[in-house]
């Protein structure tokens, strides 16, 4: 191996201070096989949505709504979800848009490896390798309401580990999900009112430890619609947002 190869380490995008809404932007010095991503912002900030992510111009979000931020923060467990398992030649540039309810300051990263120059394709010729992931988008929910988070999903992908965010000390058992389904499936597996299926949020929450438990595995065909509904039991409003990440194809 050529050791000039083993000097990347993160790919780094700098900091977008006190934004609102921005583009973060790097530039791969060498040829690299891009892996997990880690995007940095107060995880307070519920509302915090990632729109796209695009590397070399393509974008990664299969659906139409953005993600919520803090699907890529260093807290969460998403281990073997959130790479992006790109291989992507030097000079070429990842994008990542960023908005937010208020101005938060945001950074990021990209753990990257060494990669063979014979591993390096084209970025049009990388496919399924470019579904990464989709948003659910974001909502607030009002002391005793409900609402439900919609995206349609845009190309064909298996939709892979669930992840909903928000302040995890404003629920408190007071925030559950009544239903979650794909083109009117429902897939909580309990129940056959809202009442008797509801689930605590924080078992579905960004930093739930049960990943496994979180991964829908379910293909999604274009215009397939996921939704995720909500109640609010508690005694004040709060943010919310989601999203998930896609399995790869190994058929």
């Amino acid at each position: 191996m050529d050791l000039r190869n083993a000097q990347g380490l993160t790919l780094g995008f700098g900091r977008l201070a006190a934004s609102a809404a921005g583009t973060l932007t790097a530039t791969l010095m060498r040829s690299s096989l891009l892996q997990d991503l880690v995007v940095s912002t107060p995880r307070a900030s519920a509302s915090s949505l990632i729109n796209e992510i695009r590397v070399a111009g393509q974008n990664l979000n299969v659906s139409s709504v953005g993600a919520g931020a803090m699907m890529w923060h260093p807290t969460a467990q998403v281990e073997g979800h959130r790479s992006l398992g790109i291989p992507l030649e030097q000079n070429l540039t990842v994008a990542i848009d960023c908005v937010s309810g208020a101005a938060v300051d945001w950074t990021a990263g990209i753990g990257t490896d060494p990669v063979p120059e014979e591993r390096i394709v084209s970025v049009d010729e990388l496919g399924d390798a470019l579904d990464y992931y989709g948003g659910l988008g974001t909502a607030n929910i009002g002391a005793g309401a409900s609402a439900t988070l919609t995206t349609t999903i845009r190309r064909p992908c298996t939709l892979g580990l669930l992840s909903m965010c928000f302040d995890l000390t404003t629920t408190e058992g007071d925030v559950v999900i009544t239903s979650i389904q794909l083109n009117n499936i429902e897939l909580l597996s309990g129940g056959t009112t809202a009442a008797t299926r509801a689930v605590p949020i924080e078992s579905l929450a960004y930093t739930c430890t049960d990943i496994d438990g979180r991964v829908i595995g379910m293909e999604a065909s274009p215009n397939s619609v996921l939704t995720v509904a909500i109640t609010n039991n508690g005694v004040a409003a709060f943010d919310i947002s989601g999203g998930f990440f896609t399995l790869p194809d190994v058929g």
